[in-house]
C-alpha cells in the first residue's frame, strides 16, 4: 500500500475578506459561452462557468480552466487544486502568502532531514526552524500567531491532487482546508524516500492588524495574537475581521459539494482518528454551518445518504467526535462501508433552526477511467488483451481489511505494470502473452492474455 500519514494541527482561527486576483481583458463582445454572467472577452475561463473569476497564481487563466501540468511546481498545483475545491463549495479562495510558504517549506525540509513525522520540531535537530507552526511562521517574518497546519506524507511519488484528496477524505484535515476563518496559505513540498506536503494556513486580516500599532485604549482587547505576544488588538477590530471573513462564505458548507463527480469512494485513517473502530469506511459527508449566518447552533440534525437505487447507506452521524475537535456547528456522516466506484449518491440533511429545514444534494464517486474487474473469489480468472489497462477491485472483507500488499508470478513473455489506486484497488496493464498469477487481499487469481 502507498503509506499515507495525515496529520493536522488545529488552532482557533479568524480572518477577513480577501481580495481575489483577477486579470480582466477589455472587450466589447457580449458572447458568454459558459453562461456565468461574464462575457468571453472579460472571462479568464470562458469555457467553464466561474463567476468568481478566481485566479490563484495570477497568470490570467482562471483556476477552473487551469491545467495542472509539469510546467508548474507541485506547490502551484496544490494551490490551484485546493482553490478549485473551495470554489466548488462556494468558498472564497486561499491567497498565497510568502512567509507561510517559507515556513511550510522549512518544516517539510525538517521532516525529510530527520525522517520525522508530525508538527513538532526539536531544537538541536537538523533544519530546526521553530517548535510549532506558529513559531516557524513567526521566524520567517509572519506577524500573526494564528496559523494552522496540515501535513501529508507518502511512501511513493505523489501528485498534489493525491495529497489533497487524501487530506479531504480525512475529516479533521478537511475542516482545516474548508475553514471559514482562514484566507491565505503557504505550501511546502519536498521529495525523498517519501513525498511530503506541508500546508500552513493563516488570516490576512489578523496579519494586517499585527502589522499596525498596538491598541492603547481602555476598551477590551486581545493579547497573544501577534508575534509580539504583548501586542494588543482591539476586541471590536478582531471580531470585525472574523465577521467579515465568515460573511464572505456560504451559510452552509456541504462536502462533497452538490454536483461533484470525482469523489474518492473510501476513507482510511488519520491521526487523530475520528472513526477508531474502522480501518476502512466510506468517504465522509460533512456539513458545516456558518456561525455568522445563524443565531444559534441547529438541533435535531439528521444526515442520511442514499444510493442511486434509493437504498439507505448504513452509516453513523458524528457530532461529538472522539477527538473532540468538531464544533457544535459541524456534523459528519461516516458510511460504514466504502462507497462504490463511479456511482451516484444523494445526501439529505434536516435540522431544526426556528423550524424544521432541509437540504438535499447529489454527488458521484470517481470513475477510475478503465473497466473495473471485481475480485470476488479465490481462484478467479481474469482475461485481457495485451496492452489493455483495467482496474482490479477487491472489496474489503471487514472494516479492518486495509492490507494492500500484492505479489505476482509472471512468465518471461509477459510484463505487468501495476499502480496502487488505494488499498483495495489496483490499476493493471499487461503486455505480451501467457498467464500470470497475482495475490491480492488474501485472494489468488490468474490473469490470462488473449
Amino acid at each position: 500500500m502507498k503509506a499515507i500519514l495525515l496529520i493536522i494541527a488545529l488552532l482557533f482561527l479568524s480572518g477577513c475578506q480577501p481580495t481575489t486576483t483577477t486579470s480582466p481583458v477589455s472587450s466589447s463582445d457580449t458572447t458568454d459561452s459558459d453562461r456565468d454572467g461574464i462575457t468571453d472577452g472579460n472571462d479568464n475561463c470562458p469555457t467553464i462557468a466561474n463567476s468568481t473569476q478566481i485566479d490563484s497564481n495570477g497568470n490570467g487563466i482562471g483556476d477552473s480552466c487551469e491545467i495542472i501540468s509539469s510546467s508548474t511546481t507541485k506547490t502551484d498545483d496544490a494551490l490551484i487544486y485546493l482553490n478549485q475545491l473551495r470554489q466548488r463549495a462556494g468558498m472564497i479562495p486561499f491567497n498565497k502568502q510568502d512567509n507561510l510558504t517559507a515556513s511550510a517549506a522549512n518544516h517539510a525540509n525538517y521532516l525529510k532531514l530527520n525522517q520525522a513525522t508530525g508538527h513538532a520540531e526539536f531544537s538541536g535537530n537538523n533544519g530546526y526552524s521553530g517548535d510549532y507552526a506558529s513559531d516557524r511562521a513567526i521566524a520567517t517574518g509572519y506577524s500573526s500567531r494564528t496559523v494552522s497546519e496540515n501535513i501529508s506524507a507518502h511512501s511513493e511519488v505523489t501528485t498534489a491532487k493525491e495529497s489533497i484528496d487524501n487530506l479531504m477524505s480525512a475529516i479533521y484535515h478537511r475542516f482545516g482546508f474548508l475553514d471559514l476563518e482562514t484566507d491565505e496559505i503557504g505550501i511546502g513540498y519536498i521529495s525523498d524516500t517519501a513525498d511530503i506536503f506541508v500546508y500552513n494556513m493563516g488570516v490576512s486580516g489578523l496579519r494586517t492588524l499585527c502589522d499596525g500599532s498596538s491598541y492603547i485604549g481602555t476598551e477590551s482587547y486581545y493579547p497573544n495574537i501577534c508575534a509580539d505576544s504583548s501586542f494588543r488588538i482591539k476586541a471590536s477590530d478582531y471580531e470585525q475581521v472574523l465577521s467579515n471573513l465568515q460573511a464572505s462564505n456560504p451559510d452552509i458548507i456541504t462536502w462533497p459539494a452538490d454536483g461533484d463527480n470525482d469523489v474518492p469512494p473510501a476513507f482510511y485513517e488519520e491521526n487523530p482518528d475520528p472513526l477508531p473502530n474502522h480501518g476502512v469506511s466510506g468517504y465522509p459527508v460533512s456539513v458545516q454551518f456558518n456561525t455568522s449566518k445563524i443565531a444559534q447552533a441547529p438541533t435535531n440534525v439528521s444526515l442520511k445518504l442514499y444510493s442511486a437505487s434509493d437504498n439507505l447507506i448504513v452509516s453513523t452521524i458524528t457530532q461529538s467526535d472522539p477527538g473532540k475537535l468538531f464544533t457544535k456547528y459541524q456534523f459528519v456522516l461516516f458510511p460504514y462501508q466504502r462507497l462504490e466506484w463511479n456511482k451516484q449518491y444523494r445526501a439529505e440533511l434536516s435540522y431544526d433552526l426556528n423550524g424544521v429545514l432541509s437540504k438535499t444534494w447529489q454527488f458521484k464517486t470517481r470513475d477510475p477511467g478503465y473497466t473495473i474487474q471485481t475480485l470476488s473469489t479465490d481462484g478467479q480468472n481474469i482475461t485481457a488483451t495485451s496492452g489493455q489497462t483495467f482496474i482490479l477491485y477487491s472489496p474489503p472483507e471487514n472494516e479492518f481489511d486495509i492490507s494492500s500488499g500484492y505479489s505476482t508470478s509472471t512468465p518471461s513473455t509477459m510484463q505487468l505494470d501495476i499502480r496502487r489506486i488505494d488499498a483495495h484497488t489496483l490499476q493493471i496493464t499487461a503486455t505480451g502473452s501467457g498467464v500470470a498469477t497475482i495475490n491480492f487481499h488474501n485472494k489468488q487469481f490468474t490473469l490470462s492474455l488473449l
